[in-house]
């Protein structure tokens, strides 16, 4: 495990002007968005490495950068630690990491399921498997979604604290290779699939049997790689081709025009929702409400308010 200090850098990066005006807009209705600045968080300051696939905050506040080739990077507030197979995980391709009601940390890897428990990594199992999601349901189940179906055979897998379970399309999953798990409101476990890239949609899994939705029941595309829950109870998913929302009985699309507005398949008008900060692809905000922003090539990008100091005071 290695460590090293984070050093600010006062200047934005050039790469990240369409995360800015995206931003910009996003803090349009909350106040003057000129307050608030970039800053770019590399290997440089102690990242181990630039390529982010995922960025969590825990409970007692430590940032947790899961990255492909790096291992895990955590940030204490003052250092960056480092953890790889050196110390004891299944891959250095760490790929998602959840916090369960115990306090422990669990990791998704190209090679299975690690656990970050008082400064170790333990053995969480599924090794062999290529896993790129994890969710922690309400009743501290874990579920991890498996893609690489051709090998590594894929599908989607739920731990109940004794054995994990497995499920495939003959239980009723609607692919494979999983890209996102999602748990709603109302406990059920929602799935995104890939399939090389032509997708097999989204499914429900109410606890008993799967519900599967494609694009001929209203899916922008097959192809599902985010999703969230707003507070009106809206499940967005995030396609290859565009967002579509559903409101458990209709399918709704943005209007690619106005964007102001989305369009049910029946060809209704609804009112934008407005989307909550849950889900959403390599974004983590802090505890003093500070996006983290993860990039496949040019590390994190933490959008904080010049108002505050470095340690969010």
């Amino acid at each position: 495990m290695a460590s090293k200090g984070l050093m600010r850098q006062p200047d934005p990066n050039h790469q990240t002007n369409e995360l800015r005006a995206l931003f910009k807009k996003y803090l349009e209705k909350g106040g003057d968005p000129e307050s608030y600045h970039w800053e770019s968080i590399t290997t440089d300051h102690g990242l181990p490495h630039n390529w982010i696939y995922d960025l969590f905050q825990s409970s007692e506040g430590s940032i947790y950068a899961a990255t492909w080739g790096g291992g895990l990077g955590v940030f204490d507030g003052e250092h960056w630690l480092t953890y790889t197979k050196k110390d004891g995980l299944h891959h250095d391709a760490v790929t998602c990491t959840r916090e369960d009601q115990d306090g422990r940390i669990w990791l998704a890897t190209d090679n299975g399921i690690n656990i970050l428990e008082d400064g170790r990594i333990l053995d969480g199992g599924l090794v062999g498997k290529s896993l790129l999601n994890l969710a922690i349901d309400q009743h501290n189940r874990i579920w991890a979604g498996c893609w690489r179906a051709a090998q590594t055979g894929g599908g989607l897998f739920q731990f109940d604290g004794a054995r994990w379970r497995s499920f495939s399309t003959r239980d009723g999953l609607p692919g494979q290779e999983i890209l996102k798990v999602f748990e709603d409101s109302q406990g059920r476990i929602w799935v995104g699939t890939y399939e090389h890239g032509i997708g097999a949609g989204v499914g429900c899994f109410d606890g008993q049997r799967w519900q599967n939705y494609t694009e001929s029941d209203g899916l922008a595309n097959n192809c599902v790689y985010s999703m969230f829950e707003d507070p009106a109870g809206n499940i967005w998913f995030g396609t290859v081709n565009g967002i579509s929302i559903f409101d458990g009985k209709n399918w709704a699309q943005e209007d690619h025009q106005s964007g102001d507005a989305v369009e049910q398949r029946d060809g209704n008008l609804l009112d934008r929702c407005n989307p909550t900060d849950t889900g959403y692809s390599n974004r983590q905000k802090t505890d003093q409400c500070d996006p983290f922003v993860g990039s496949f090539v040019f590390g994190i990008v933490l959008f904080y308010n010049a108002d505050r100091d470095a340690q969010g005071n």
